[in-house]
């Protein structure tokens, strides 16, 4: 009874230690230190995108399908291959193509979109992207383009439907030669639009007989060229020996003329041209001969307007600093040569001292550009 009580005991004993020491808190555990986080650095907007990809200078046309209507290209031989691809007559008529990233063309020689024989009729939405240093140059005849007697040089060498929209282009290079249509955009337009795109920092260079602008070279017969921009840039034309010869200077427009029936969408509405950041933006024509009663036209917007064009030409703005920074035969703060074109209104420019709205009519379109001793 005894032992029996003894076991009795020691077995309540050790049921109480055990209850006593699970009841034990547990031991606090350490926490792990946050690992510090590095604070975001600053961007510096001047500092150029690492991703831009150069143009190694080949064409890429595997994204191309017949069965599809709109096609992003991302890369520089993509672009190359949609000029590759309209030259040998594919038809991109309804069909968009949308630009994902920056693009450097690197100054390798650019074939222009699009031909006289297959011009260029789908739409290029750029996203706001920048294509920087596109490069044409005399020395290269296969990347200009002939029409009859005319070649073109641009972004797009012939356009016909469709158009251009939400695009930059910076430090552009064309040099070119004779009997030429020159510009950023579109060399020859004949259909379609241009909106919303920025020309920044382009050298444009050529002589006698051409039609140079700043986003167009030349509009006939058809297409609009709306709120687009240019800055910072020159043209300049060689005119030596062009006393009767055409050769047109524009800001925007060289030359806006038509054949047979005018069309309701021609228009050259809300374009601003900016050269009062840089002593060397100009637009002028050099070395020209006037012949009696006659001279070469330079205008801030359009070099000049054909006889019996109809259109509308409004909300366009001129801003220059220098005088010197546009000047040929007639140089002219809107339109360098009118000819009785009667659909301005709104137009404004400023060239040093001068500020100028324009009228509804043609004369008060055609305002010259008076040299310093001459402004009030």
């Amino acid at each position: 009874m005894k032992r029996l009580f003894v076991l009795l005991l020691a077995f309540m004993m050790l049921f109480a230690f055990v209850a006593c020491d699970d009841n034990t808190p547990n031991p606090p555990v350490a926490e792990e230190p946050d690992t510090p986080t590095t604070p975001d650095t600053p961007v510096d907007p001047d500092t150029p995108n690492p991703v831009v990809e150069k143009w190694d200078g080949t064409a890429s046309t595997e994204w191309f399908s017949s069965e599809t209507s709109s096609f992003t290209l991302e890369t520089p031989e993509q672009l190359a291959g949609l000029a590759e691809l309209v030259s040998e007559g594919t038809d991109f008529s309804g069909k968009t193509i949308t630009l994902s990233n920056d693009m450097d063309l690197d100054n390798k020689e650019w074939t222009p979109i699009g031909t006289a024989e297959h011009p260029f009729t789908g739409t290029v939405d750029g996203g706001e992207i920048t294509i920087s240093n596109l490069k044409m140059s005399k020395e290269i005849e296969s990347t200009i383009q002939e029409t009859n007697d005319q070649k073109v040089a641009g972004f797009i060498g012939f356009l016909a439907a469709g158009g251009v929209r939400n695009l930059n282009f910076s430090n552009v290079s064309i040099d070119v030669g004779q009997d030429v249509a020159v510009g950023v955009v579109a060399g020859f337009m004949n259909g379609g639009s241009i909106d919303s795109v920025t020309v920044d920092k382009a050298s444009l260079s050529g002589k006698y007989k051409s039609d140079m602008g700043g986003i167009v070279g030349k509009l006939y017969d058809d297409g609009s060229v709306t709120n687009n921009k240019v800055t910072d840039t020159s043209i300049v034309v060689d005119a030596e020996n062009s006393s009767y010869e055409s050769c047109n200077v524009g800001g925007v427009v060289g030359s806006f003329s038509h054949e047979g029936d005018n069309s309701d969408n021609k228009k050259i509405e809300k374009n601003i041209v900016n050269l009062s950041g840089n002593s060397e933006a100009k637009l002028n024509l050099i070395n020209y001969q006037e012949a009696p009663g006659y001279s070469l036209p330079v205008g801030g917007i359009i070099g000049q307007i054909g006889i019996g064009t109809e259109g509308t030409v409004s909300d366009n703005e001129l801003i220059i600093a220098d005088v010197n920074q546009i000047a040929g035969g007639k140089g002219s703060i809107l339109v360098g040569y009118p000819q009785e074109f009667y659909g301005f209104s709104n137009n404004k420019g400023s060239c040093g001292n001068q500020s100028w709205e324009n009228e509804e009519n043609y004369d008060s379109a055609r305002v010259d550009v008076l040299l310093p001793e001459e402004q009030a």
